[in-house]
């Protein structure tokens, strides 16, 4: 049987450096199914490590913002204003020096929205303080990534230019469950949070159509951990971007005109001005999923008021982003990978 290594990872910003978690599953993609190995905390520089001696045909799913709303980017007097070039640049600054920048920008422009933050209802700013504070998460992601991609990993919707290690994809758990009709508010703390966790243990493996064929092994972590909860919904997605083939390179994705999938089993619909891909699931997958991950040469336009409301207030994207098309605006600001099942 096929098998690929898959990671979810939680990642966490905190100065302790205590609240990260990992977890690592073997994927087999002829039956989709996962066997969850480990599932634990770990600091930052030993899940560097860890990533960088993966496959080459692993695929690590990691929660934090993979870049910024490229005005920040360009304050930040990023050469290029690129993700790599953005990596490199955050890479040279400190924490605090970081953390000082943020400030002064948002106190001059606003806790602007990258675009692709736009197609995940309720996304947070990554410039954000509170209620959650997504701004040190923010930095060491980035500068992890800096090594990382100096090693070789592969990040998408970039264009590979030589790297050939494993592949690292943005995503976000809470957008996931969402996207999956489970709990996604009110399952890390509060009165009905174990039984929340319960719920979502019990129904993940059916709703994303991956079986964890041990998942019971790891209950005790995720009833213990919301975080353990999180890095296991993490590998739930990494497991189905390998099984729907969503992992192709920028070029891959602006030749084909949409998501890198298998022709026979893709159909195109017009939904309002985005186009969208339906995709059915490989051999015993039961649901189709939606992917919105189209990047035809649609540009981006500046949300509605109505919209920015809808998501985050009254916070909006970056001026410099609008007229750039999809995948433009992907390869500058990040692309969150959610998978949308279609019901």
């Amino acid at each position: 049987m096929a098998e690929r290594m898959v990671l979810g990872v939680d990642f966490s910003g905190g100065g302790k450096d205590k609240d990260t978690w990992a977890t690592r599953a073997c994927l087999g993609t002829e039956k989709q199914s996962l066997i969850l190995l480990s599932c634990k905390p770990i600091t930052r520089k030993n899940l560097t490590e860890e990533l960088k001696e993966l496959p080459n045909d692993a695929v690590a799913a990691l929660d934090f913002p993979f870049s910024v709303p490229i005005d920040f980017a360009e304050y930040l007097e990023c050469p290029g204003c690129d993700m790599p070039a953005l990596w490199s640049t955050v890479a040279t600054l400190g924490r605090e020096e970081f953390i000082g920048k943020r400030d002064k920008f948002v106190e001059k422009f606003g806790q602007l929205l990258r675009a692709g933050d736009t197609h995940v209802p309720k996304c947070f700013s990554c410039l954000q303080k509170f209620p959650i504070n997504m701004v040190p998460m923010t930095f060491h992601g980035m500068e992890m990534l800096n090594c990382l991609r100096m090693s070789g990993s592969r990040v998408p919707p970039l264009d590979n230019d030589g790297c050939n290690g494993a592949t690292m994809l943005e995503v976000m758990p809470g957008a996931a469950l969402e996207a999956f009709g489970l709990p996604n508010k009110g399952y890390k703390e509060g009165l009905c949070a174990f039984e929340n966790r319960r719920e979502i243990l019990k129904e993940l493996p059916k709703i994303s159509n991956v079986t964890i064929l041990n998942l019971p092994d790891f209950r005790d972590h995720c009833m213990f951990s919301d975080h353990a909860l999180d890095s296991i919904v993490a590998t739930v997605v990494a497991a189905l971007c390998v099984l729907l083939n969503l992992l192709g390179s920028g070029r891959d994705v602006c030749s084909q005109g949409g998501v890198h999938i298998h022709k026979r089993t893709t159909s195109q619909l017009l939904r309002g001005s985005r186009l969208v891909r339906v995709c059915k699931l490989p051999s015993k997958f039961n649901r189709t999923a939606l992917w919105v991950l189209d990047k035809d040469e649609t540009q981006i336009k500046r949300p509605t008021d109505d919209k920015i409301s809808e998501y985050n207030g009254k916070r909006s994207i970056s001026p410099g982003i609008v007229g750039k098309t999809e995948i433009e605006a992907a390869k500058l600001e990040g692309w969150i990978y959610v998978p949308y099942p279609r019901k």
